[in-house]
Parts: C-alpha cells; structure tokens; sequence
C-alpha cells in the first residue's frame, strides 16, 4: 500500500453525553489522520471515509429547569458542627424564570426527618403577601400541619389560605421556615429538604399544569452539605437550584430536580417540545454526510418520530431507521440519515422538535445532534469516522470502556513530521 500522509498522528473523540446536568452516551466520533481497517466491534460504523476534511457536531436538549425554580437556602443558627438540638433556618425563593405567568403558585415541605417544626417561624420574606404567617391554615398564605407534617405557602399577587396567586415573569418571592434537630439523631445522618412548587405555565397552548422540586442535605456532626450523591463544604448560607445545578456551579444529580420540555420555535400548536442548534461549516465546505440522532426518556410508540426544520425550511416528519432502546428510565436513540436536507439548507439554524420525553418528572432528558461530516480547503487529509451506539451510564459508575477498532492510525515516524511532505512516502 503507498500513503501520502505526512501529517501528524492525531485522532480526536467527541462524546456527546445528555441529560438534565449529564449523564447518558448518545453517540462518539472519531476524526483520525490514517487508514481504516476492514472490521468493527462494539460500537459500529455508522459512516467512514477519507478525505480532506473534518465531522463537527451541534445539538441541544429539549427538556431543561422548570420555569419557576426553586432556591433553598439552609443556615445552622447555632454555628459550627451541625448537631442535635441545634435549630436550621431555611430560606426558599421562588422565582419565575420563564417569560409568561405562573398562576396557582403554591409550595408544599414536608418536614425533614429527625427534625422538629418550630412553632411560628413561618415568613414571607419578599414579594406578595410579605409577613410573619400563622401556622393555622385558615387566616393567611401559610401554615404548618394540613396535611400533616408540612409546611405550605400559597404566594404570588392574589394568593390565600387555600389559593396560590401569580407571579409574573421575572418575579420572586422568599419565605421561611424553621427546625430543630431531634435528640439521638447519630452523627452523619442526612437532613434532607424536599421543596414542591406546583404551578400553571400560561405560556403553554393549552394552559400547563407543571411543578418544580429542589433538594438541599445538611449531615449532622460536620460542616458538610450534601447535594444529591455527593457533599460540599460548608452549612451556613450554601444555596441549591436547579439553574445552578445545570450550570455546575453545585454539585447535583438529576434525582433532586424535575425537568420540563422546551419549546422555543414560538408555534405552541405544532410541536410538543423544540429547540435550535446553529450549524456553521467553514468557508467552501462540502457536506459529505449528516446524521440526525435523538433521544430521551420514554416508551411512547411514536419516539422514533421528531419533527426537523432546516434552516429557511419547515417541519417535516422524520422516521429513525434505527432505534436503539434501554429499559432504564424508557431510554432510547433514533437516528436517520440526513445528508441531502444538510447539503440543501448548508449552514444555518436547525430546529428539532417532538422528541418524546416523560412528563415533567426527576431523571427526565430528552436532546438531540446533528452530526456533520465535510470536505474543506486547506484541511489535512483525515480518516473521518462516526461511531454510534447506546449505553447508560449509572450514578455509581465511575468509568465505562467502550471498545473501538475499525481503523488504522498512521505509524508512529509520521508524528515526526510537521509539515505534509517533509517524510518520505513509504510502500
């Protein structure tokens, strides 16, 4: 055989993981500078070729934080090690992030475990209705006990004992409440905060009914505070949401928050969910292949269905050609062929819309790639390869081999070559 290619040995995997903060393995690409071998094991195949040129990816997910979010907010009043008898005073914000009203705004807490509700202690701090509260629940928007063992504020503009008002777009309001930790309560032991926030999202078509949920641990005998599986310093002041779980600013788990679709194509009617990826291929590019994968989180029979609009285009339907599933959470992956529609439309923005995810819930996602293969000027000659497959990747993992062959990177000398035609050519 005679090779040309005096580049360096290089090889470059892109994986593309997916979920509410991520967790799950939607596909992986490799790009090398060499030769490919006949066979494949493990992940196959998808797509291969030689030429000057490079694969590039753009995706996004439809499910994301809820609308009105929730920050809590817990504070040791006695300082130090967090201990029993010692007294933790939680703060909770509830703002609404979205564009539209949130109407029925109410929140439910039910009491942590190993604690003892504080009599009185129920505030709104800001926003509608601020003030100290009773704990009866037939005077004002708060009360301890009905149901039993639970905190409840009915807030927003409007709100009373028995009904949550509004809060409009970019409007909070903060409240708070207090306990104490129970006598025998045994050093690390978790004081686990679980905040609801049911709503109705009036920028949905129909009207939503949707609701959040935040997560916030403080363990007893230490200073920790411990989001979802794994713990951060500090007990006074330490703050958890969703928006700063997405953002890695926390550490969190998909478990402690629910998630909701998206919708950003402004048609409410025509799609179930959406959202956009902008594709931009270097100057003078040729697309030589796209692939269109997606996946999420449930068993609804039209999942290997979704809605695609090319940039200047509108929706059509596609059908995945193939699907691989997961029992875990419903999970799943379509992928179909989309290279005339990419070669078509070039670079642009891309909407996806209808990929089929569970109802607002924890542990939800739901996304998609656009997986482009090009021909450019001026690029080194490359083996191109895309590989796709499934796998789930649970909390406990800590690492996950995949093997991959299919291909043969050049020999070793050539990494001594810098420039393209400084080597000589071999046989």
């Amino acid at each position: 055989m005679k090779s040309n290619y005096g580049q360096r040995q290089q090889h470059r995997w892109l994986i593309r993981g997916l979920s509410l903060f991520g967790a799950f393995l939607i596909g992986l690409v490799a790009v090398f500078y060499g030769l490919p071998a006949p066979a494949d094991t493990a992940f196959s195949i998808r797509y291969q070729t030689n030429d000057t040129g490079n694969i590039i990816f753009v995706g996004n997910t439809v499910s994301s934080c809820p609308m009105v979010d929730i920050a809590i907010t817990g504070t040791d009043l006695n300082g130090g090690n967090l201990a029993t008898g010692d007294t933790i005073e939680y703060v909770l914000t509830v703002t609404n992030n979205g564009s539209a009203s949130a109407t029925g705004v109410a929140l439910t807490n039910v009491r942590p475990t190993n604690t003892t509700y504080v009599a009185g202690s129920l505030v709104i701090l800001t926003g509608p209705n601020a003030g100290a509260k009773t704990d009866t629940n037939t005077d004002d928007q708060g009360s301890f006990g009905n149901p039993a063992n639970t905190v409840r504020f009915f807030l927003g503009t409007g709100a009373t004992n028995a009904a949550g008002g509004t809060l409009t777009a970019g409007q909070s309001t903060s409240m708070r409440f207090r306990v104490t930790v129970n006598g025998g309560t045994g050093n690390g032991t978790d004081i686990t905060n679980t905040t609801n926030v049911v709503f109705t999202n009036q920028g949905m078509s129909p009207v939503t009914n949707q609701s959040s949920r935040s997560v916030f641990t403080m363990d007893v005998g230490s200073t920790t505070t411990a989001f979802g599986l794994d713990g951060i310093g500090g007990s006074a002041g330490l703050q958890v949401s969703c928006p700063l779980a997405q953002a890695g600013s926390i550490d969190a788990q998909n478990n402690d928050y629910l998630a909701a679709m998206v919708d950003i194509d402004g048609d409410n009617t025509t799609t179930l969910n959406s959202s956009s990826a902008n594709l931009n291929l270097p100057s003078g590019a040729t697309v030589l292949w796209a692939g269109l994968y997606w996946m999420g989180s449930s068993n609804n029979g039209s999942r290997n269905q979704v809605k695609f609009r090319p940039p200047g285009g509108v929706y059509s339907t596609l059908t995945a050609t193939s699907l691989y599933t997961n029992t875990y959470q419903d999970s799943y992956e379509g992928f179909v062929d989309v290279t005339t529609q990419v070669q078509a439309a070039g670079n642009g923005t891309y909407f996806l819309g209808d990929v089929r995810v569970l109802p607002t819930t924890v542990n939800n996602f739901g996304g998609w790639s656009l997986v482009v293969a090009y021909r450019a000027p001026g690029e080194p000659p490359r083996n191109l390869t895309v590989y796709d497959g499934f796998l789930n990747i649970a909390n406990a993992a800590t690492t996950l081999n995949i093997p991959i062959s299919g291909f043969i990177a050049p020999p070793v000398w050539l990494s001594q070559c810098p420039v393209r035609g400084t080597c000589p050519r071999w046989r």
